[in-house]
């Protein structure tokens, strides 16, 4: 499943999650797909935890990854998409300001984190 750069879908999911983001949606919706197995996401995740200013938001998308099989396509689209934004800006996060200070990572993290949770 792709989602459409435009935030237009019937996900109560996506839909919230692309206006949490505002106008990092357009470089976080390719990145949204949806996926049967969580591993290739964990690895990402392990291979950015000795990234020390962003423990916390990978600790955060680590915690949301274990209830992965009770997700359906649109929860697993968000993870995806917030798991990899995370690990593309990577190699930037040393010229970023401190999590808690606005970073993109920052925003998308807890959008993701606020759409996979909430209850539609």
């Amino acid at each position: 499943m792709m989602v459409s750069l435009d935030g237009s879908s019937n996900s109560l999911v996506l839909g919230s999650f692309s206006r949490d983001l505002g106008e990092l949606w357009s470089r976080v919706a390719p990145l949204c797909s949806d996926a049967d197995d969580p591993g290739d996401l964990i690895a990402t995740l392990h291979e950015q935890m000795s990234e020390s200013p962003r423990t916390h938001l990978v600790s955060e998308l680590e915690a949301l990854l274990a209830g992965w099989h009770h997700y359906d396509s649109d929860r697993r689209a968000v993870l995806s998409g917030a798991v990899s934004f995370l690990a593309e800006d990577g190699a930037d996060a040393g010229r970023r300001p401190a999590p808690g200070d606005g970073t993109e990572d920052e925003k998308v993290v807890q959008a993701a984190v606020r759409a996979v949770l909430r209850r539609h």
